[in-house]
């Protein structure tokens, strides 16, 4: 996957409301190899993607926007460059797989659950219901 994000000048990440996208691994993923997103204020993505930072936000389901915002894109490498670089610091910052496991565990802290040890009869019932998931990405 990383060869091919270093083939492209930027991701474009379009999703729906009605989907319901949770994170894109495929944005953290460009992050890293420095590409600017233009993605759907939708689910998550206005919390990964820096909007006028590290990318472009577009109104969900408005393909004028989206068009706009990669015409805008394509005419100011400058700016691609730019937003590249803030988004792989961003990644590396916020999202990297060390970050992730440690807000993982952050989690099990508050909940009063070690991963490995022992838990308390409350932390275990908070769990219920909660899917928790390991991030790999390549980098």
């Amino acid at each position: 996957m990383a060869e091919f994000m270093h083939a492209c000048d930027v991701l474009v990440f379009p999703t729906s409301p009605r989907i319901g996208e949770g994170l894109g691994l495929a944005m953290l993923e460009a992050m890293a190899a420095g590409l600017p997103i233009v993605a759907t204020a939708t689910g998550p993505m206005p919390e990964v993607v820096d909007d006028g930072a590290t990318g472009i936000i577009v109104p969900p389901e408005d393909p004028s926007a989206m068009a706009a915002a990669l015409v805008r894109l394509s005419r100011d490498p400058e700016m691609r460059s730019r937003m590249g670089a803030a988004g792989a610091a961003r990644q590396r910052e916020h999202f990297s797989i060390e970050q992730m496991v440690r807000g993982t565990l952050g989690v099990y802290a508050e909940l009063g659950v070690v991963p490995g040890g022992p838990s308390t009869t409350r932390g275990r019932a908070e769990l219920r219901g909660h899917v928790f998931f390991t991030v790999g990405m390549m980098l």
